[in-house]
């Protein structure tokens, strides 16, 4: 025990132990229990208080609450940061898009456009690159490509899973009948050798090919071919029952005459 200087006390309770595990020194100017308001603090960092208990009070007003926190100025996130279970990445960018938003369908200039089935009010799409619209198969031409429909027009097919194809080599434009059906098969070709033809009379023969869909009365188009024509003489062709097509050589001269054999072709308007 070292004296000190003045008369001091040492009181320890009946039962109770004071232990010191390495040398220490206990000072203070206060005598009794210390409370937090008695207790000096040094300022330092944002904390301006000056007793422990002011400074424990300055620091729960200045924390943001765990429920609902609200705060001012500007706040910095860390990149990436989570949100529930999800580890956000969004830069700020993108965060300031979807505060701009205005709802959840394309309909007007300020709603997100989902990635499955949107609903697109009259769309810009630019140069968009589609492989089906509506279950329609488009194919990429490979190139620049012009479908033009004008006002109030429709192009529509009918007759079941069929495919029709139009084939143009060149620039063409083609003008269909208000009404009426093109079939196919209406176009054939056979070799002919009419047999010598007496003066002032006509030899006619059947031809072998069928035109399924043509009818007497139909309107059909011959081809002759240049060896078979004589110096006098005509061909003409007609339906002469239906799809069967006959052509007739006409000798108007007054001597027989036999045309050479050559490719005839027939085709049916319809």
């Amino acid at each position: 025990l070292t004296q000190p200087a003045t008369g001091s006390t040492l009181t320890i309770a009946d039962g109770q132990t004071l232990t010191v595990s390495t040398s220490g020194t206990l000072s203070g100017n206060n005598s009794g229990d210390q409370i937090a308001s008695g207790v000096a603090y040094t300022p330092g960092g944002n904390v301006v208080a000056v007793n422990v208990q002011t400074a424990i009070i300055e620091l729960d007003t200045e924390k943001a609450p765990i429920a609902s926190p609200t705060f001012t100025g500007v706040v910095t996130l860390p990149t990436p940061f989570t949100l529930g279970a999800t580890s956000v990445t969004t830069t700020g960018a993108q965060l300031n898009f979807l505060n701009a938003a205005g709802g959840t369908t394309g309909t007007t200039s300020t709603n997100l456009v989902f990635s499955t089935s949107p609903t697109l009010i009259t769309p810009n799409l630019g140069a968009a690159a589609a492989t089906s619209v509506n279950n329609v198969a488009l194919t990429n031409p490979g190139g620049p490509a012009t479908l033009t429909l004008f006002n109030g027009s429709t192009l529509a097919t009918a007759g079941g899973a069929f495919s029709t194809t139009l084939t143009a080599t060149a620039a063409t434009n083609v003008t269909l009948p208000t009404t009426g059906t093109l079939l196919a098969g209406l176009t054939g070709n056979q070799v002919i050798d009419f047999n010598d033809t007496a003066a002032n009379s006509s030899t006619d023969v059947v031809l072998g090919t069928v035109f399924t869909g043509a009818l007497p009365g139909d309107a059909v188009a011959l081809g002759v071919d240049p060896v078979s024509v004589p110096v006098h003489g005509t061909f003409m062709a007609w339906v002469s029952a239906a799809n069967t097509v006959t052509i007739r050589f006409a000798n108007n001269n007054g001597t027989s005459r036999d045309p050479a054999s050559g490719t005839f072709t027939v085709k049916i308007i319809k």
